[in-house]
């Protein structure tokens, strides 16, 4: 891909993380009681896909970066992955009454909260920049070694959910700048498809995540909805003519993903316990429970995201030293940003 940055790369990133927070609405409501077969059964569909093609479109991102120095890239990495990952962990702890010095701790290495993704992409960043020159084919044959490695590591600390992710990672990297021919993207799109049902269709009846045995049909499923999604975006523009309101706001959130990665959980749980408050024997149907506490939160982080460009706003999602460039330009600094 182009060095420019694209659009529909932030409006595959702003589905992505729609489907982070629609995940944590609707654990968190069955965990408090709100539960509904259907809306369970659509959370297992996505979770195959869900952190994969979060961690393929950071690593695709990511190929500009590669090309600037390793300590300016560290410290990038440091100030917009590290910092909201630290800050935000804390935040978060506070929230959940776990602000106890053992999870504190653990926050530097072992991540005690759902925030660990963070600092896995700070740790894929730094591998790719010692990869860099590694030739395409060569790349992903790593990243499928990876995958097939978390196999046979220990759970411990999500290792095997690391070494997973990190495969996906660097085939995000791979594949960046990579075009299929028109026959093959049609014959791609027409496989990728098949290999999407199919992995569907079986987490209807087997939890599918973070599973070796089904890479193959996710990897296939994940660059297949990349390459969609960057040829629907891309005609969506064209023939409206014109800039259009939904690609526009997934677009945005794209841009920003930062802020609704790490405030979406906060906003969820305070949704839920005012809705507690009125539904005190849960028999609102849980559709409604999570679409509430989904909207809310989604809510909450454009409004931060539409004051991201002061000083004090901007800190809570980049080292202070750095927020302040916010304003007066695009902010960029979601997961996986150059």
């Amino acid at each position: 891909m182009p060095a420019r940055r694209e659009r529909w790369v932030d409006v595959v990133r702003g589905c992505c993380a729609i489907a982070v927070v629609l995940h944590h609405a609707t654990a968190l409501s069955a965990a408090d009681g709100w539960s509904h077969a259907w809306t369970d059964a659509v959370d297992g569909m996505l979770a195959p896909l869900r952190m994969p093609l979060l961690m393929t479109i950071s690593g695709l991102v990511l190929g500009g970066a590669l090309r600037r120095p390793f300590v300016s890239f560290a410290v990038r990495r440091a100030q917009t992955l590290v910092w909201p990952y630290l800050l935000w962990s804390m935040v978060v702890l506070a929230a959940t009454g776990s602000f106890v010095p053992d999870a504190i701790v653990r926050v530097p290495t072992t991540a005690p909260t759902y925030l660990w993704f963070l600092q896995f992409l700070a740790v894929f960043a730094v591998t790719a920049w010692f990869l860099r020159r590694v030739p395409r084919t060569a790349l992903i044959a790593v990243a499928a070694l990876s995958v097939v490695v978390s196999s046979f590591v220990p759970d411990t600390h999500r290792a095997d959910r690391f070494t997973y992710l990190l495969g996906f990672f660097l085939l995000g990297v791979a594949i960046r700048g990579w075009r299929p021919a028109r026959g093959r993207a049609l014959l791609g799109r027409l496989v990728g498809g098949t290999a999407t049902a199919v992995l569907l269709v079986a987490t209807t009846s087997h939890a599918v995540r973070y599973e070796a045995a089904w890479a193959p049909l996710v990897a296939t499923a994940v660059v297949t909805l990349v390459l969609s999604a960057r040829t629907a975006t891309r005609t969506a523009r064209r023939s409206a003519g014109r800039r259009t309101s939904v690609v526009d706001a997934l677009e945005r959130l794209g841009r920003n993903a930062i802020v609704p990665y790490v405030t979406h959980l906060v906003s969820v749980l305070g949704s839920l316990a005012l809705i507690g408050l009125v539904d005190q024997q849960r028999t609102w149907p849980a559709p409604i429970v999570i679409a509430s506490a989904s909207t809310s939160a989604l809510m909450i982080a454009a409004a931060l995201v539409s004051v991201r460009h002061r000083r004090l706003v901007a800190a809570l999602f980049e080292w202070p030293s750095a927020a302040p460039r916010a304003r007066g330009r695009r902010a960029d600094h979601a997961p996986g940003v150059t």
